[in-house]
């Protein structure tokens, strides 16, 4: 006969399957992201998607795209896009200043087609891609450069005065090229108590360019 054997105790195991159709979600979602369009300031929210495009129209004045938070996001895609050839601005402002680039804690589109990538990872908002054209401005008379301006250039035959934007503003250490391709002297000055490498003022003449960039503090200007 056989030998009797000692019962065995089963424990149940308990497997989780993948849940599939978030998978299969989320992938879909990154090849075919959501895509709003908006004339007006926009807040974000995570039911809008985790990959989607805002496309705003900045023609009735400066407008701004409010992101949802980071943190629990990890992997969230969003891609703001500025869609119309106004000179107002569109601020991307993410959700309790989460930007990993610094100093500044926005971003600012100022150009038609430009357009600025950022993905979560799970703390803040990371730029993973950008498209930022250059803007040339022409002064023939005394002007005061915004946040639009990337290169300007005096012209004519008269002396003329060049006051920068704030050092401050929200360019994310975005350099500004002045020209003087006048016949005359272009007078650059910085804004309020704004220093330009140390100077109240710096003077070009005839053909004379300076580079431009604003310190990281945020106070003054250095040459590039």
């Amino acid at each position: 006969m056989p030998a009797w054997t000692t019962p065995q105790t089963w424990t149940a195991v308990v497997v989780t399957a993948p849940d599939m159709n978030r998978e299969i979600r989320d992938n879909l979602g990154a090849l075919h992201p959501s895509v709003v369009s908006s004339a007006l300031t926009y807040n974000l929210v995570a039911t809008d998607g985790h990959h989607v495009v805002v496309k705003v129209d900045a023609t009735g004045g400066n407008r701004a795209v409010n992101l949802y938070t980071a943190v629990g996001n990890t992997g969230a895609t969003v891609c703001v896009k500025k869609v119309d050839s106004s000179r107002n601005l569109v601020t991307v402002d993410p959700a309790g200043g989460e930007l990993a680039e610094t100093p500044n804690l926005t971003h600012v589109l100022t150009t038609l087609d430009d357009y600025v990538t950022l993905v979560s990872d799970g703390a803040n908002w990371v730029i993973v891609a950008e498209r930022r054209a250059m803007n040339l401005t022409t002064m023939s008379g005394n002007y005061v450069a915004t946040v639009y301006d990337d290169c300007i250039e005096a012209l004519g035959a008269i002396n003329t005065v060049l006051t920068l934007h704030a050092a401050n503003a929200a360019r994310r250490t975005r350099s500004l090229l002045a020209v003087n391709n006048s016949s005359a002297v272009m007078t650059v000055t910085g804004a309020g108590t704004d220093t330009i490498v140390g100077l109240a003022t710096l003077d070009l003449v005839q053909y004379e360019s300076v580079m431009l960039t604003p310190n990281l503090a945020g106070t003054a200007w250095i040459v590039s």
